[in-house]
C-alpha cells in the first residue's frame, strides 16, 4: 500500500474538518454527528475515523487551525517591530478572521457546547489561553513604553491581552448574532469610549 504524504493527510484533514463545519451551519455543532460528516462527504467511515477519533479530535483540529492563524498574524506584527497599541492588534486579529471567512455562528456553538461538556471545554481554554499568551507578547512592546519596570509592563500585557480576546470574543458574539460589523468600525467604537 502506498504511504499517504503528509500534505495529502493534511488537505484530507482539512477537507474533513470543512464537511463537519458545513454540516454544523445546517444542523448545528451539537447535532452533528460523525455519520453526518461521512455523508457528507460521501466517504468511507474507515477514511474519516483513521483523521479524526471523535468530534472532539475534530473541533480541536479546526479551531486550532484558526488559532493558528491568528498566532502567526500577532506574530508578524510583533516581529515587524514598533509598538503596536491593542486596539490596533485587536483590528488586525478581526480583520484576519474575516478574510479566512470563519464561521463566527458555528464558534459560538462551539463554546456553548464546551460549557457542558468537559473534555470540549478544555480543548477552548487552551485555546483561549494560546491566544491570550500570543496577544501578551504582541501587546508587550506597547506596554514597556508605558511602565517604569519590566514587572509592571508585564503586569499591563496580561491585563491587556485578557481584555483584548475578551473584546475579540465580544465582536465574535455580535456578528454570530446581529450580522456583519467590520472590526474598523467596532475597534472605531472602542477608541470613542476609551476618549470619554
Amino acid at each position: 500500500m502506498p504511504k499517504v504524504s503528509d500534505d495529502y493527510r493534511e488537505e484530507r484533514r482539512m477537507e474533513i474538518a470543512l464537511a463537519a463545519l458545513a454540516v454544523a451551519r445546517r444542523r448545528g455543532f451539537t447535532k452533528t454527528t460523525m455519520a453526518d460528516v461521512i455523508a457528507e462527504l460521501d466517504s468511507s467511515a474507515g477514511s474519516v475515523y483513521s483523521n479524526f477519533k471523535n468530534k472532539a479530535e475534530m473541533t480541536h483540529y479546526v479551531a486550532g487551525v484558526i488559532l493558528e492563524a491568528r498566532v502567526a498574524e500577532l506574530q508578524e506584527i510583533a516581529a515587524l517591530g514598533g509598538t503596536p497599541a491593542p486596539l490596533d492588534l485587536l483590528e488586525a486579529m478581526l480583520t484576519g478572521a474575516l478574510s479566512q471567512n470563519v464561521l463566527f455562528d458555528v464558534v459560538m456553538q462551539i463554546w456553548s457546547e464546551s460549557i457542558t461538556e468537559p473534555t470540549l471545554g478544555v480543548v477552548i481554554q487552551d485555546l483561549l489561553l494560546r491566544m491570550r499568551l500570543a496577544m501578551r507578547e504582541a501587546v508587550l512592546p506597547w506596554a514597556r513604553l508605558r511602565s517604569t519596570s519590566e514587572e509592571q509592563a508585564e503586569s499591563l500585557a496580561d491585563r491587556s491581552s485578557f481584555v483584548i480576546v475578551a473584546l475579540a470574543q465580544g465582536f465574535i458574539t455580535n456578528t454570530a448574532l446581529q450580522g456583519p460589523l467590520s472590526p474598523t468600525e467596532y475597534v472605531a467604537g472602542l477608541r470613542s469610549f476609551y476618549d470619554t
